[in-house]
């Protein structure tokens, strides 16, 4: 049972690139402050100063379920997507090749498809992006 609000903290420089695309989830900016944090590095200890940004998102709107469960699958691509794809393991490939050629080609076509399937979540991420533009203007 949800009994309170969604809330996200921004931290500017590592998080405010996020910003937009938590806006479009139906996030709105609440509270934003200047908060010191304190580094200590060897004996001395280092004031550091960042603006943190915090969003919110009523879960008693009209589509807040499917807003939700769009935004997990966004950033569940979005990691994905910035993964490195696997390169070719071309001793495996060579000794495969001298098995036959039919291991090779399969090795092959297995590597290549995993590269497609990476380049695919582009576009669904795209298409996660318009569905919540529509569901968050709804409102």
């Amino acid at each position: 049972m949800k009994t309170k609000n969604d809330f996200i903290k921004l931290v500017e420089g590592r998080d405010s690139q996020y910003k937009d695309v938590y806006l479009i989830f139906g996030y709105k900016e609440d509270v934003v402050r200047d908060e010191e944090s304190k580094i200590k590095i060897g004996g001395k200890t280092y004031s550091e100063v960042s603006t943190i940004t915090y969003l919110k998102r009523d879960y008693t709107r009209k589509n807040y379920d499917k807003l939700a469960s769009l935004q997990k699958e966004y950033f569940e691509l979005n990691r994905r997507q910035h993964e490195k794809p696997k390169k070719m393991n071309k001793l495996l490939f060579f000794f495969l090749f001298l098995l036959g050629i039919i291991p090779a080609i399969i090795y092959a076509c297995v590597v290549k498809s995993k590269k497609k399937k990476h380049i695919d979540n582009s576009k669904r991420m795209n298409e996660i992006l318009e569905e919540a533009k529509k569901l968050s203007s709804e409102e």
